[in-house]
This record gives C-alpha cells, sequence and structure tokens, in this order.
C-alpha cells in the first residue's frame, strides 16, 4: 500500500513538472503605443521570437505602426559554445543576452545584424528583445547557429524559450557602444545605457571619465548622468572629439557607470572610447580608420567587404544589413585594396555568380578594387550596388555615342551617317540648331569655337558628301537611260515582226 502510494505520489509530481515546463515555454511579449513603450496595450506568455507582420497588425485591435514589443524571458541551450544570432527586422531592434546588449539596431529603418553570446548547457539565460514599428512594413525575425557546428542560421523552438523570472526589486544597468572611436571633425561616437529589471521609475544612471585623453583638450561636453524615463530601457548619449589644428594624436578615453543605491551593475560597466586626431603625430605609432557607406541594396542583402594589405593578414567585414556604415578601425599605415561583393553562399568568398560593387572615394570615380593609401584616414568611402545610366540608354548631347550607334545632336554622325539635325551646313553663316560653328567662324550655343582644322574637316566632309551624292545621281541616270533604251529595242522589234 506504502509502495503504490509513492509510486502514485511520483506520477503526480512527475505530472506536475511536465504540465508546469509546457506552460513556462516560450517568452512574455508585451506590446504597446508608440513606438517608444508609451502605453501598455496587451501582455501575452508563451509568445516565439519571429513574426511576419508585413502591413498587418501584430493582433486584432492592435495599430498597424507606430508601435513597439518587448519581449523578456530566458533560453536554454543543449551544448555549451558562441553562438550567433541574426536579426531581420524593420524598423529598430535591440538584443540582450545574459545582460549584455549584443544587436544594437535602435536607430531605425531595415537591417539584418548578427550578435554573438557565449551560452551554457542546461543553464537559462535571461533573453529580452525590444521591436519597434514606424511605417509600412514590419518584420521582427531573430534566429540561430552555434559557431563550429554548422553553417546554417535556424529556427529558435519554443523548448529552447522559457518565462522570465521574476523582477527584482532594482533594476541592473550596463553600456554599450555602436562604434569605439570618434574621429575628429567628425560624427561623435554614440553610447547606450540601459537597464534590466524595474522600468516603473525614471532611474538616473551616473557616468565617470578616466584614461589619458584629456577633458576640453581631446573631447568636450560628456555628460555626468544619464536619465532613462519611465518605461523605457536605453538612452543614448555622444561623445565628441575637440576639432582644432593642434596634432595630439590618438588618445584613449575610458566611460565607466558608477554604483549607487538606485541599481545593481551588469557585465558590461566600463567602455574604451578611441579620440582619433586628423592632424597627425609624426612621432606616434598612429592607427587610422577606413569607413563609408553601402548603398543599392535590399536590406536582407549579405555584403562581404574585404580589405587587402600585402604586408599584413587579409581582414573581412560581413556587413549583414546591406545599406548602411561600416568601418575597418585602427589600420596601420600602408598600401590597401578595398572590393566587396553580395555573398550569397556565405563562405566570405568572391565566387562566380556573385555581384561585386564599384567603390569610390569623394569625387573619384567607381573601381571595383579600390586602392588607396594610410594616412590620410579614408573616410566618405561608397560603396554602390547600382550603375547610374542615362534615359533610354543614351549618353548626355556632349557628342558622346548613344546606345543606338548614333551621335549627340553636338555635330556627331547619325545612324544614316549625315550630318547633325539638318545634315547640312547654315548658309550666310547662321548657327546651326545643334551647337555647330556656322560659316562665319561664329561660336556656337554649345560654347565651344570650332577650330581652321575643323573647318576644313567639315567643308572636306560636304563636298564628299556632294561627290556621293552626284555619284548616287549619275548612276540612277544610267539605269533609267538602259531601261527606257531596252523597251525603245523591244518596241521596235515587235513591231518589225
Amino acid at each position: 500500500m506504502v509502495c503504490s502510494l509513492c509510486l502514485f505520489t511520483s506520477v503526480l509530481l512527475l505530472l506536475i513538472s511536465i504540465c508546469a515546463s509546457a506552460s513556462a515555454q516560450g517568452l512574455r511579449a508585451e506590446y504597446f503605443s508608440g513606438r517608444n513603450f508609451e502605453e501598455l496595450l496587451r501582455t501575452e506568455d508563451g509568445s516565439g521570437v519571429s513574426f511576419n507582420w508585413q502591413r498587418e497588425s501584430p493582433y486584432d485591435g492592435a495599430p498597424r505602426d507606430n508601435f513597439s514589443v518587448r519581449w523578456s524571458g530566458r533560453i536554454i541551450v543543449d551544448e555549451t559554445g558562441t553562438y550567433q544570432f541574426r536579426a531581420n527586422y524593420d524598423d529598430a531592434y535591440r538584443l540582450w543576452i545574459d545582460g549584455e546588449l549584443i544587436i544594437n539596431g535602435w536607430s531605425g529603418g531595415p537591417a539584418v545584424i548578427v550578435g554573438e553570446a557565449d551560452l551554457v548547457s542546461g543553464q537559462l539565460t535571461p533573453i529580452i528583445i525590444e521591436f519597434a514599428e514606424a511605417g509600412g512594413i514590419a518584420r521582427s525575425l531573430l534566429d540561430w547557429r552555434k559557431l563550429g557546428e554548422n553553417d546554417e542560421f535556424s529556427e529558435i523552438e519554443s523548448d529552447s524559450l522559457q518565462s522570465p523570472l521574476p523582477v527584482a526589486a532594482l533594476p541592473s544597468v550596463g553600456i554599450a557602444v555602436r562604434d569605439a572611436r570618434a574621429l575628429e571633425g567628425s560624427d561623435p561616437a554614440r553610447f547606450t545605457v540601459y537597464r534590466l529589471g524595474n522600468l516603473e521609475e525614471d532611474l538616473e544612471v551616473q557616468l565617470n571619465y578616466s584614461g589619458e585623453a584629456e577633458e576640453g583638450l581631446d573631447y568636450v561636453d560628456p555628460p555626468r548622468t544619464v536619465t532613462i524615463s519611465a518605461g523605457q530601457s536605453a538612452r543614448d548619449f555622444d561623445i565628441r572629439r575637440v576639432d582644432d589644428e593642434v596634432a595630439r594624436g590618438n588618445k584613449d578615453l575610458v566611460i565607466t557607470l558608477s554604483s549607487t543605491s538606485d541599481y545593481t551593475l551588469l557585465r558590461t560597466t566600463e567602455i574604451t572610447l578611441r579620440l582619433l586626431d586628423d592632424e597627425r603625430d609624426q612621432s606616434a605609432d598612429e592607427s587610422y580608420t577606413i569607413a563609408g557607406k553601402v548603398k543599392g541594396l535590399i536590406s536582407t542583402e549579405r555584403v562581404a567587404l574585404l580589405l587587402e594589405n600585402s604586408e599584413r593578414a587579409i581582414s573581412v567585414i560581413v556587413n549583414q544589413f546591406g545599406n548602411g556604415e561600416f568601418s575597418f578601425p585602427l589600420q596601420f599605415s600602408g598600401t590597401y585594396t578595398l572590393s566587396a561583393w553580395i555573398d550569397d553562399n556565405e563562405d566570405n568568398l568572391l565566387t562566380n555568380g556573385e555581384s561585386s560593387a564599384f567603390i569610390s572615394r569623394p569625387g573619384e570615380e567607381s573601381l571595383e578594387r579600390l586602392t588607396f593609401d594610410l594616412p590620410p584616414h579614408q573616410l566618405g568611402i561608397e560603396v554602390s550596388f547600382t550603375q547610374e545610366e542615362s534615359l533610354a540608354g543614351e549618353d548626355s548631347l556632349a557628342g558622346e555615342e548613344s546606345l543606338a550607334g548614333e551621335e549627340s545632336l553636338a555635330g556627331g554622325e547619325s545612324l544614316a551617317g549625315e550630318d547633325s539635325l539638318a545634315g547640312e551646313e547654315n548658309s550666310a553663316g547662321e548657327t546651326s540648331p545643334a551647337g555647330e560653328e556656322n560659316s562665319a567662324g561664329e561660336t556656337s550655343p554649345a560654347g565651344e569655337e570650332n577650330s581652321a582644322d575643323e573647318m576644313s574637316a567639315s567643308m572636306t566632309n560636304d563636298d564628299e558628301g556632294c561627290d556621293q551624292q552626284t555619284r548616287k545621281s549619275e548612276f540612277i541616270f544610267g539605269l533609267v537611260f538602259y531601261f527606257f533604251s531596252l523597251f525603245i529595242y523591244t518596241r521596235k522589234r515587235r513591231l518589225l515582226l
């Protein structure tokens, strides 16, 4: 009897455990009106992490545009290792794994971004996703893969997701940076201070600055505190490099979150910012930045940018978001070659059938492989996957040859080999409609004056045209005379018969 009771109790506990486990699968989803979590509309548990709403609302009665969503919970893996998470979204996206912001795409616009995190087998690791939709297409997709195991991203199944833990009394605070360098005279470095846990009240985060960089000489007006508003999980702030004419060299600035009684600190509480000076210090061992923008692609295409230097290893940046900015920071002096292509098979190699880009620096022509020297910094590089062509494939009116082989109206030959527009020179020294010089030697409307050689060549062309016309007339006259003679001869012969 006792054994039966024990067996029954064990089975009951097992069933309760299975039911509890099943009900805990999935994340908690919170839907808000507004792009910054202004008003909570709905909360549901057991949610997945990938949604493609297109132009529809996320659920019946929800707004189609200007809404935001926060998913929270824990993620679990079967094998310990480094995992890549790939977010494909439209319009804004953030992903935290174990308190670290590994994807920060809150600047807006469709993109595909990859982040990495180390996960331990069997361990429930906190995960938070934030998404915002402005208008048009709404898409929030997330997949993953384990590095070193396979090359394919796969869907994150519901059994890998669990409900969140109860909210802690104090929030936890961390810091992230999108690009850890600030170039003099260029855009500032942008940081994100974020909190996890309790979001109910405004939270003031304290910042400290240290390192070799000097305030007022290397950087200006850094914030001492950053306030994250109630309901918000993050706040951005900028730091700008001093723009002067003094060669102070590159300096490091360390930004640290200070501990207070209002919050606890996450793992990432310190960021080192490299302040780049555009006046080269010859005595320093300097490094340089290569940066630019990709354009002409849809957001989901995967771009590989290859930077080669004969004296150093080859490096490849994979731009997962198609259109967007890229940078190769901290490169040393030397000659470099940059190329780019759509990496369809994701092998970081340019293979047959993959489309390569045209690359240019400001004010220079586009090339498939761009070669340049460091120093100075190479900024404003444009990687383009589109070639601009004139309407109907024809060139401009500057006398270049058109798609059909005709020359432009600036005095080139037409398809039939005749002169432009009227095909004849104007009499009485008038200017032709094509902008050619008239017989009096006046300047055409195109603003170019013909030389004596050009006039002679023009007259020679006219003479040749006249000779060709005379020979053509003589041939036609002879042919008509021949048939007329044949007709007379045939008629007389019939009469004689």
